[in-house]
């Protein structure tokens, strides 16, 4: 039954709009780095472009304008351009 549900969501996701827009979504932007001015913050974002210059992972985090600018479209497009069933594995694991 577990996997019927699990198969289900990986098939027919709905990226409901709704979510989108919801305050909740609002509300993780208070994670973002540009809100984010600890030391701890500041020494990853610096540590990062240190150690991986140019590469994407030496970019700053997302910053509130980057993540307000995401819209449903861009999930689903990029679900229907990368989730193809050539593209997936299934693991299964079993613990003793």
């Amino acid at each position: 039954m577990a996997l019927d549900i699990y198969a289900d969501v990986i098939q027919n996701p709905t990226f409901p709009a709704a979510e989108f827009e919801s305050p909740s979504r609002q509300a993780d932007h208070r994670a973002s780095p540009a809100k984010g001015k600890t030391p701890n913050a500041i020494s990853n974002t610096v540590y990062n472009k240190v150690l991986y210059g140019t590469h994407p992972y030496g970019r700053a985090a997302n910053t509130e304008a980057t993540l307000k600018a995401i819209t449903r479209d861009d999930p689903v497009q990029y679900y229907e351009s990368t989730f193809r069933p050539n593209n997936g594995a299934l693991v299964v694991s079993r613990r003793l």
